[in-house]
Parts: structure tokens; C-alpha cells; sequence
């Protein structure tokens, strides 16, 4: 069993962080373990001011090759819920494993939010934990191991990435998180093919919505 815990402060408002997240979406350049990314619904609650997106995403495996073929896998998929609340600022996500969920078990959840001491700066927490669910020729200690030191470094080249997301997005207009949303679903629907439900997908009227994206999908 592994168990992670991550905190990180960001000298920038919470809106310029949830345009940097949203602008690797669907895939990006820079990212290149993100491989797809297929929203599966979007809802929005008017009284709460709360969207919320369920994604399935499809990542490329880190891990040296000789792992990789030791047990064939290359890529896996995880399932993420993303909820904004647009008034109270803080953003959330949840991620859980949908591959080889008889081999590990994985689950993430992160945080950002309007952090205590500045207004205009941005707390990040992040938890995860991964459990083996099989026994893999008595190398899951040496397995953990792994999966622990390329968390502690994938965190820290995030935070890199970040900078990078974060300079970009300065050079831009600043947008709320609404208008940071709406662009980041309509790239992903284009790029999914499900163009026609763009107009259900409108946050200008004063009631809840909920659409669900039936494209079907291959099963892993």
C-alpha cells in the first residue's frame, strides 16, 4: 500500500489556475502521457454554482519498458470527476483507475481553492493511494518503491509544467471560470466528434442541466 499526500501554494488568483488546468484539455503538446481524453457528462447546478465534468482518460504508462512488457501493459485509463464551484473558488477531482482493476487499485484526489492567507494566491492539496490487488512474483515491494519515487518526481515536474501553463496564461485576458470551462468543453466535444451537444451545454440560463455524451467506447 502506498499513500501520498502533496501541498503546494501558487502566487496566483484561483481563476489563473483553473485556465492553466483547463488548457490541457483534451490533450496538449506538453503533456505527451495524456493520450485522450472523452468527457462522459457535464452538469451544472445554478443554486450551488457547481459544474461538474466526468472524463475518462487515457494515459501513457511512465514506467521504465522492461516493466512495461514484464506485464504487457503500455497505457491504462483512469475515470476523473471535476467539480468548480464558481462562488465559493475551489475546484476538485477525484480519479480512479478503470484498468487492470484486479491487478492495483488507484485513487487521487485533488484540491485548489482560495488560499486562507491571500485571497489572490491558490492552495493545492493532492492524496493518493495505490494498492496491489494481486501478487506480482514477489516484487511488490520493489513495485511500490517505484510508484512512490515517480509520484514524489512527477509532482515537482508538474509544478515546472505549471510555471510554463501559468506564463502563457498571463499573457492572455483572464477569464472566469465559466468562460475557462466553456472553451475547455467545446475543444474536447470538437475534438470527440459530439459537436451536436454543444448547444445543450450552456451556462447563460438560470436553471440546472445535466448531459450525458453516449458516444460509445471501447471497453478495457
Amino acid at each position: 500500500m502506498v499513500n501520498i499526500v502533496l501541498d503546494y501554494s501558487y502566487q496566483h488568483p484561483f481563476e489563473l489556475l483553473v485556465m492553466t488546468y483547463n488548457s490541457r484539455f483534451p490533450t496538449h503538446k506538453r503533456i505527451p502521457v495524456l493520450l485522450e481524453n472523452i468527457i462522459k457528462s457535464v452538469s451544472y447546478d445554478h443554486v450551488k454554482k457547481e459544474l461538474t465534468v466526468v472524463r475518462r482518460v487515457k494515459v501513457d504508462l511512465e514506467a521504465p519498458y522492461w516493466l512495461k512488457r514484464l506485464f504487457g501493459i503500455y497505457f491504462f485509463y483512469i475515470m476523473q470527476t471535476l467539480v468548480y464551484n464558481v462562488d465559493e473558488r475551489w475546484m476538485n477531482t477525484a480519479s480512479q483507475s478503470l484498468s487492470f482493476r484486479n491487478w492495483v487499485s488507484v485513487l487521487e484526489e485533488v484540491s485548489w481553492r482560495e488560499h486562507k492567507d491571500n485571497k489572490d494566491w491558490t492552495y493545492f492539496h493532492e492524496t493518493a493511494s495505490l494498492e496491489l490487488q494481486a501478487h506480482f512474483m514477489g516484487s511488490e515491494k520493489i513495485i511500490e518503491k517505484f510508484i512512490g519515487k515517480s509520484y514524489s518526481n512527477n509532482f515537482e515536474n508538474a509544478r515546472k509544467l505549471d510555471a510554463d501553463f501559468i506564463q502563457e496564461a498571463l499573457s492572455k485576458p483572464l477569464q472566469n471560470i465559466i468562460e475557462s470551462c466553456e472553451e475547455m468543453i467545446r475543444r474536447s466535444l470538437t475534438l470527440q466528434k459530439s459537436e451536436q451537444y454543444l448547444e445543450m451545454v450552456d451556462f447563460s440560463k438560470s436553471f440546472n442541466f445535466e448531459v450525458k455524451f453516449d458516444k460509445p467506447l471501447e471497453e478495457v
